[in-house]
């Protein structure tokens, strides 16, 4: 490296070497800042981690009888929480056994453990905002189909959405290799319109759109187009017969 001295003022000459050291270390001081910059914008975005933390958070009330079903206590904390979801049960001939909850808090994820602590066979899951409640083993085969695709637009209530996608001709044929029949839902206080939508048959009411999902998947899409409503599933095997029925929880 040569300095010169002219009028008071330093000049510095670099040599070829010294001027590739101070470009790499330009280069290396920009990645630093840019790196830092990308950092800190980030850091004021609300992570994604944080929407399941604050679904599992909500607070319910604890106002359930002293012995409830699975069932009803699955689909009554997720109505209390606003959150949408679905239940599928499998069982034998007999109704559905009744347990004692000792939730260990009043949080939704608090209830779903104190649920799943006395249903072992079954496990709960967050899935883009819907809470599902499965067997551990594995779900049943009508749901597990895959479908190319699903689209319901303007239904005005959940059971409008459920009819077109039992109706699909994959659903259909599905249905006739496993030999199972659906038991058809009584019409009453769940089949309940899309929230808003009023009385008006004309309005609008809420669309569902899904590529490549299985119909368990199409179920909660449906629940989480329409706002927070809870879908269950059972299927019930009974002498030498199997049939299953969807009911819907909605408000």
């Amino acid at each position: 490296m040569a300095a010169n001295a002219e009028a008071g003022h330093h000049a510095v000459i670099l040599t070829p070497n010294g001027q590739m050291k101070l470009i790499r270390n330009l280069t290396a001081f920009i990645m630093i800042v840019t790196l830092a910059a990308i950092t800190f914008g980030q850091s004021g975005q609300i992570p994604n981690s944080a929407v399941p933390q604050e679904i599992l958070g909500r607070q319910v009330r604890m106002t359930y009888p002293d012995r409830v079903t699975i069932t009803y206590a699955f689909m009554r904390v997720l109505r209390d929480a606003r959150v949408p979801g679905g239940l599928v049960t499998v069982s034998n001939c007999g109704e559905e056994v009744e347990h004692t909850l000792t939730p260990a808090g009043s949080s939704l994820r608090d209830v779903l453990d104190s649920i799943v602590s006395v249903a072992p066979l079954s496990r709960w899951q967050l899935e883009d905002g819907v809470v599902n409640l499965v067997p551990v083993k594995g779900e049943p085969p009508l749901l597990n189909l895959r479908l190319a695709e699903f689209n319901v637009k303007n239904a005005t209530t959940v059971f409008d959405a459920l009819n077109r996608l039992l109706t699909l001709p994959d659903v259909q044929k599905r249905m006739a290799e496993l030999h199972v029949s659906e038991v058809r839902t009584e019409v009453g206080l769940t089949n309940l319109k899309q929230p808003g939508s009023g009385t008006n048959e004309d309005r609008q009411g809420f669309t569902v759109h899904c590529k490549s999902a299985t119909v368990r998947e199409a179920l909660n899409a449906i629940v989480r187009a329409h706002g927070y409503a809870v879908w269950a599933y059972r299927e019930r095997h009974c002498n030498g017969r199997a049939d299953y029925r969807i009911d819907f929880l909605a408000r």
